[in-house]
């Protein structure tokens, strides 16, 4: 299975049911499973986010971040991609200095950060191209 958790860290994250990242990436990418969540889901939505992480073959995770510079609920999710030694990668959207500094310290790990989502759409497609 090739799969994205798409996690909204941003202080203004809105509900919303379609969210253009997601939408383009079923469109390039049909076969990848996602899952979106933010600061607000229940933890069981947490916990089946970090199942789906390791259960995967391939996975990504795509945060999207505000202003906030300490470590929360996110690292739950990373410590899913910690433990696994390939097909692994993180995009970030906005910044987030300590976050950006523990993913460069990890090799095995691919890593982009843009401020715009659609920047990450060549690291995206990138990391989907051969595996969908």
């Amino acid at each position: 299975m090739v799969a994205l958790v798409y996690f909204d860290l941003s202080e203004d994250a809105s509900f919303t049911y379609q969210k253009p990242l997601l939408t383009w990436l079923k469109k390039q990418y049909p076969n990848v499973t996602t899952f979106d969540l933010d600061k607000a889901s229940e933890p069981m939505l947490f916990h089946h986010a970090q199942r789906l992480l390791q259960g995967a073959r391939f996975c990504l995770l795509f945060l999207k971040t505000g202003q906030k510079q300490i470590l929360g609920p996110e690292m739950q999710l990373l410590d899913a991609l910690f433990k696994k030694t390939t097909g692994v990668a993180v995009a970030i959207c906005g910044q987030h200095a300590h976050l950006e500094t523990v993913l460069k310290a990890r090799p095995a790990i691919a890593f982009a950060q843009a401020t715009l989502e659609e920047d990450l759409h060549p690291f995206l497609a990138s990391f989907f191209e051969l595996k969908d």
